[in-house]
């Protein structure tokens, strides 16, 4: 079932909201978009308090140990902990606190991921899998999400597809995904992602990046089903945004609506449409007509009037012509209801500049 799920980003021992793509080794190209006055122990405490399981602490870069160690004392056992988690770290932090911990980088030596790491770092966790959590978050390129690394900065040869998915779910207990061309925005969520990763994922996923309304809960979970939790950050009236009050997630939290059978019906057919814009757009247009003028041409048999029955050349029964009739009717409305969807299904990939009329 899809649930909020908070997070505790750390930048120079600060909490704060940061632009994803900005961040990198110089400090001037950083966009932030918030800076709290709070510790990170705050929000932690604050966590707790709501039984936000499965929030995220984040350690943007060097000088945030002191920090996540406080908040994983507030919150021992209840926070995952990511940033510089390597095999050399794991277990630390585990016994530090954290629930789990968050690996990314560090599977990636030279931007190629070294399955050999991978299972070193389970190892140095005693082999629990339940204790990791795998960081895919990545950037899109060329219609492909490819994981990026080192502050989103670096691009990796791992895409983030169904065969990557597949490979990785044995060694880890669930992934977090951040859409790092999302993050930080405030422009909405990357909703083909997210309809991907519930057909994916078997594990739970959490999904970062670009969430900036309560609204965008019920988006997600209409998306995948209620397979994909959603992590929402700037937005957040906690971290100085406007478009998201904390305390509205925590009731969402608490009255997570399962999924409808139209959610799950989207989920399944939201990814893309599987004819074009055009076709879709003249299937309507016949549709309507269609339905209209056949109406008609039945409400007239089934009324045995005088223009369709009577002569020797007119079928005999009028009202079971019109029960013919009224079934294509029904296919009509079908393609109707078909090509509709499909129609505004281009209508969403047209503001994201994609739309095709062929």
């Amino acid at each position: 079932m899809t649930i909020f799920r908070p997070c505790i980003d750390l930048h120079s021992g600060q909490v704060k909201q940061i632009v994803g793509g900005s961040l990198s080794n110089n400090s001037s190209e950083l966009k932030t978009n918030h800076t709290s006055n709070l510790p990170a122990s705050h929000f932690a405490n604050l966590y707790k308090q709501h039984a936000l399981h499965g929030a995220h602490v984040i350690m943007l870069g060097p000088g945030n140990e002191e920090a996540a160690q406080e908040a994983l004392e507030t919150w021992h056992g209840g926070l995952q902990v990511g940033g510089g988690i390597t095999v050399d770290n794991a277990r630390l932090w585990i016994e530090r606190g954290a629930e789990k911990v968050i690996v990314t980088s560090y599977l990636f030596p030279d931007a190629k991921f070294s399955p050999d790491r991978l299972a070193a770092v389970v190892k140095a966790i005693d082999g629990d899998i339940q204790k990791l959590v795998i960081d895919l978050s990545c950037r899109r390129i060329d219609g492909k999400w490819m994981v990026a690394m080192n502050k989103w900065r670096t691009l990796t040869d791992m895409e983030v597809n169904q065969a990557t998915i597949r490979r990785l779910e044995p060694s880890c207990s669930e992934f977090l995904i951040h859409a790092a061309d999302n993050e930080g925005l405030q422009q909405g969520i990357d909703e083909e992602l997210v309809s991907k990763l519930s057909q994916w994922c078997t594990i739970p996923v959490t999904y970062a990046g670009g969430g900036r309304r309560l609204e965008d809960l019920d988006l997600v979970k209409t998306l995948s089903g209620g397979k994909v939790d959603l992590t929402i950050g700037t937005a957040l009236d906690i971290f100085g945004g406007e478009g998201v009050r904390f305390d509205a997630c925590v009731e969402w939290n608490k009255h997570p609506n399962p999924p409808t059978f139209l959610d799950c019906l989207l989920s399944a057919a939201i990814m893309k449409p599987v004819v074009s814009a055009l076709n879709a757009w003249s299937c309507i247009v016949v549709s309507v007509f269609a339905i209209v003028i056949l109406s008609v041409i039945g409400g007239l048999f089934k009324s045995n009037h005088h223009s369709m029955v009577g002569s020797t050349e007119d079928p005999p029964n009028g009202p079971a012509v019109a029960g013919s009739v009224f079934a294509a009717v029904i296919v009509y409305a079908v393609f109707l209801v078909f090509c509709g969807f499909q129609a505004y299904l281009h209508n969403r990939q047209s503001k994201r500049g994609s739309i095709a009329l062929n």
